[in-house]
């Protein structure tokens, strides 16, 4: 018995390879959209880190302006909350073992507290990497005032 190209036997083979053809692209699909989905995520969250480190720097910049005086001449930081007038926020400094930079380093309640976040601020630690935030400023250990006062907003992890 011979076999013509066209004959129902050939055909069957050829719809074989057509269907795992389709199922081959559909897959790459699906895994092509899964890995956009991801990206997308990804630079979600990245924008919501970048909004909760702009805030921590705007309070951050909002205090040294506001304390600049205290500050270049080393005193605490001293300020009545101004949602509880009887809670009064002091941020001691403490001499940089290393640099011998005088640093005030307030914690994000106290910088809740102090009127620079707004109230019910809870990020302590980030989305992206658990790591801690800290808010701090650095007076130059030889400072004359005036002098350069650093802010600094550091993420106590990496982020990988």
């Amino acid at each position: 018995m011979t076999f013509s190209p066209s004959s129902p036997r050939r055909q069957r083979g050829n719809a074989l390879v057509m269907a795992l053809l389709a199922v081959v692209l559909a897959g790459a699909t699906a895994m092509a959209a899964f890995q956009n989905r991801r990206i997308e995520i990804k630079r979600q969250l990245g924008q919501a880190e970048a909004t909760v480190l702009d805030t921590l720097r705007q309070a951050g910049h909002k205090a040294i302006q506001e304390f600049m005086f205290d500050i270049q001449d080393g005193l605490n930081v001293v300020k009545v909350s101004p949602f509880n007038s009887a809670n009064t926020v002091t941020i001691t400094p403490f001499t940089d073992p290393v640099t011998g930079d005088l640093v005030w380093r307030p914690t994000m309640q106290q910088l809740t507290d102090m009127g620079y976040l707004p109230q019910g601020w809870t990020m302590s630690t980030s989305s992206l990497n658990g790591g801690a935030y800290r808010v701090e400023w650095r007076r130059p250990a030889a400072c004359a005032a005036p002098c350069d006062i650093k802010g600094l907003v550091t993420l106590m992890a990496p982020i990988t």
